[in-house]
């Protein structure tokens, strides 16, 4: 079977400047990591030592119970 020709295809819509910004993040971050060999979906964040124990923290801290949640993911959808 043969492979299809993948070609990038032109897309319009409207947005805001804010919904656009947010599209156009991962394509420009793909394009500045290129070069370092980094993957696009990838995020650095800078913390002092003070606020990574807090991270970390909040991190393992035990799962709150959610009833609502559980309920949604428990019980039959509509479309079934």
């Amino acid at each position: 079977m043969a492979v299809a020709e993948l070609r990038p295809e032109r897309m319009e819509a409207m947005a805001t400047q804010s919904t656009t910004v947010f599209l156009r993040r991962p394509a420009a971050v793909k394009n500045n990591d290129d070069d370092a060999g980094m993957a696009a979906d990838r995020l650095s964040i800078r913390l002092d030592a003070e606020r990574w124990v807090a991270f970390n923290n909040v991190l393992n801290r035990p799962v709150a119970d959610n009833p609502r949640l559980r309920r949604l993911l428990t019980e039959k959808s509509v479309l079934e």
